[in-house]
């Protein structure tokens, strides 16, 4: 496979014994051949502070993320958990997230992913509602599309004209 002269792979850091100051360094040894790092996910991150709170954490972590995406001029992708009520909502409020006040404040964008509760297509394992919670440089609101996830394969994909359109919530929905 032959890729275009400058296309950088992507690498994914999932070691859950990395610190902050670990995962900069590995970032800054890497940013010439990748162009994005998908850290999965922030709140394994080990803290600097061995007795932190949560919250302290996980705002010392971003931070430093956001410090080093913009020296290494790369992006940085962090997953996210959310906190347990939010499954029990048809939407996602980006105060679900663990660490939402030091997420919302430091990252450019914010991208929410749920399983969204309609009939399941034969050809998706379920389908995945997606809405953009913050966009620094742009519009927010949901997708009105759904994207068919296939779990075995661990794959997206945009569905087929006949999919259950997503019940409409957010007046600031978007087109894609």
């Amino acid at each position: 496979m032959q890729y275009a002269p400058d296309f950088k792979p992507n690498l994914v850091i999932d070691n859950k014994t990395f610190r902050i100051d670990d995962i900069c360094t590995r970032i800054g040894e890497y940013s010439k051949k990748c162009s994005v790092f998908i850290i999965d996910h922030t709140k394994l991150i080990v803290p600097r502070k061995a007795k932190a709170a949560l919250w302290e954490s996980i705002t010392d972590n971003i931070q430093s993320l956001k410090r080093c995406a913009v020296e290494y001029d790369v992006a940085i992708v962090c997953l996210n958990q959310m906190t347990r009520g939010s499954d029990q909502r048809s939407e996602l409020y980006m105060s679900d997230m663990a660490g939402a006040s030091a997420v919302e404040e430091t990252a450019d964008w914010i991208l929410m992913l749920w399983n969204e509760n309609t009939a399941i297509a034969p050809c998706h394992d379920k389908y995945i509602g997606i809405q953009i919670a913050k966009n620094r440089y742009g519009t927010v609101g949901k997708c009105p599309k759904l994207v068919g996830f296939w779990g075995g394969q661990q794959r997206f994909e945009q569905t087929v004209d006949d999919a259950p359109e997503p019940k409409k919530s957010n007046p600031r929905e978007f087109s894609v």
